[in-house]
């Protein structure tokens, strides 16, 4: 494999073709650090999804949904994956966000329970008196995981210990050390605790919540009135971009050396490094892919909604269940995002006999002197060859 880098001294000349493209700057967050097991939405900028919609996308990552969240209410973020824990409390409340979902990302709820294997507690009814990790208190599904524990006899920060433990290697630490009974974070970080030798137990989740969802995109409810046509495009890329991952997950992985060329290893760790990260790729995959009809992906359903507010006004986080739901989503966007033949994304992936090339801005500072209105940059143009 060979990872090839324009020179500089192209800078100029990419500069004015860059500021004279028509594709329109998009910011997408999410609410947690980047990480391989995305590399789904890194496939859909290297295929090109998104640069067929006319879109410039930006990822950008954040600590939690309460930090994300803001950032979509005052338009410094364009789209954002978050659970939908956050938006329904300050419904609830009745201090609405000026947000709603468009597109399900992952039908499946992520977010699990685990303890070690040998572990006495066997419920979440067997908190009280433990101690449970968390991501952050920020984390778009503390709302949800303390319903849950409501539901099952446990109140939150009285009968149990709450710690926040960020995620990863120090994360799981905290677990094996004994210092948490429980920790609360998503599937692929759990996936991928197993891989390194961790062995762990899921717990059941209460009744009444068989049917969750967990990260969905939003948008603010202006872009959602005033550019219906961007919303459609980012979630068209987007859906793409998870259904070639589908395809060939191996290219997929592949491809996040492009978005962080850092992570590639020594060519004699590839291997290593590929079977440590595959997992927790087909986790997301299967996630965002496996449960959905063909044709209609991103659709919301109604009766899990309903579920979700159910459980969330047992759990207490909620006064009342019946909530508007047509101010939380929108199945709206639907039809046009699945508007593309899933075999010709097949046949782009099958095509890719010799790699993907794709490209990221960097900063060029000896432009950004020039007065020019606005930053300039240049462009790393990387190669990736299977």
């Amino acid at each position: 494999m060979k990872l090839k880098f324009s020179l500089r001294a192209l800078c100029a000349a990419v500069l004015l073709a860059y500021a004279a493209s028509a594709d329109t700057k998009v910011v997408a967050g999410i609410p947690t650090a980047f990480a391989p097991y995305m590399s789904g939405i890194v496939y859909a900028k290297a295929m090109g999804f998104f640069k067929d919609e006319g879109l410039d996308v930006e990822f950008i990552s954040v600590q939690g949904s309460g930090v994300l969240i803001p950032q979509i209410v005052n338009k410094a973020v364009t789209f954002g994956a978050i659970v939908p824990d956050l938006p329904t409390v300050a419904m609830g409340k009745g201090e609405p966000y000026p947000i709603r979902f468009f597109y399900n990302a992952y039908p499946k709820y992520l977010f699990e329970f685990v303890v070690l294997e040998d572990s006495p507690i066997k419920s979440l009814a067997d908190l009280k008196g433990k101690k449970l990790g968390v991501g952050a208190l920020t984390f778009g599904n503390i709302p949800l995981s303390r319903a849950m524990l409501q539901q099952s006899g446990v109140t939150w920060m009285k009968d149990v210990e709450v710690l926040p433990v960020g995620v990863g290697p120090a994360a799981w630490k905290r677990l094996t050390d004994k210092e948490i009974d429980v920790l609360n974070l998503f599937a692929h970080q759990h996936e991928v605790m197993e891989v390194t030798g961790i062995k762990i137990r899921r717990l059941p989740l209460p009744e009444g919540f068989d049917k969750l969802f967990s990260n969905g995109w939003i948008a603010h409810e202006d872009t959602i009135k005033e550019n219906p046509e961007l919303v459609e495009k980012f979630g068209r890329a987007y859906a793409k971009g998870n259904l070639a991952c589908s395809f060939d997950v191996e290219k997929c992985l592949k491809a996040w050396w492009l978005f962080d060329p850092a992570s590639r290893p020594a060519k004699d760790k590839e291997a290593e490094w590929i079977k440590t990260n595959l997992p927790t790729v087909k986790v997301d995959v299967r996630a965002a892919t496996s449960t959905q009809p063909k044709g209609k992906w991103g659709i919301y359903d109604e009766a899990s909604w309903k579920q979700y507010l159910h459980g969330m006004k047992v759990g207490e986080q909620i006064p009342d269940e019946n909530l508007d739901l047509s101010k939380l989503y929108t199945n709206g966007f639907i039809e046009k995002i699945n508007a593309f033949n899933p075999a010709d994304v097949k046949a782009r992936v099958d095509q890719l006999q010799s790699g993907i090339a794709g490209s990221f801005r960097r900063p060029c500072r000896a432009f950004a002197r020039q007065g020019l209105g606005r930053p300039f940059y240049f462009v790393q143009i990387a190669f990736i060859e299977y």
